[in-house]
């Protein structure tokens, strides 16, 4: 999730040699970086029916490196989480905006939790198999935390393998 200038999309074909990606971005301008074996998509990554679109790809991988806005990266994360398979990885970049609000204002994108948190939670409930009792997606938090195998948080990024 997210193109920008097209320099991920080439460093992951080359990374993985077998694999198709699926650039998703919302400008048009982001066609230019299609390729053998990219695809991209250009939709508005806060539209939860854009999500469900992206479904049909069944991803094994799924990096959201897109617009950094906290309701676009939890509502992505409900959205396509599921649809990985067992061993899949969904990679969640640039969750300084949750950690640095004062330095990033408008990130919220009206949420009134910040991405940061939702993967603490779902952290904790990876960690003591009991559901999250948070007053806030208290069931989609669950459910990916009883999902998970490992929840990893790496430099601002925050790392999920699917059990």
């Amino acid at each position: 999730l997210g193109v920008f200038n097209g320099g991920s999309e080439r460093m992951w074909q080359e990374y993985f040699p077998l694999a198709s990606i699926v650039g998703v971005y919302i400008e048009e301008r982001c066609r230019q970086y299609e390729g053998p074996r990219i695809h991209i998509e250009i939709m508005d990554l806060g539209k939860e029916e854009n999500l469900q679109a992206l479904r049909a790809y069944a991803p094994r991988l799924i990096i959201d490196d897109a617009s950094h806005l906290w309701s676009h990266q939890i509502l992505a994360l409900f959205q396509l989480f599921s649809v990985l398979p067992s061993g899949g990885i969904y990679i969640l970049e640039d969750m300084e905006t949750s950690l640095a609000a004062d330095l990033y204002p408008g990130y919220d994108g009206g949420s009134d939790i910040d991405a940061y948190t939702v993967c603490e939670r779902i952290a904790r409930v990876a960690a003591s198999r009991r559901p999250d009792t948070g007053e806030k997606y208290a069931a989609e938090i669950t459910a990916i935390g009883m999902a998970v195998e490992m929840v990893a948080t790496i430099k601002g990024a925050c790392v999920f393998i699917k059990r």
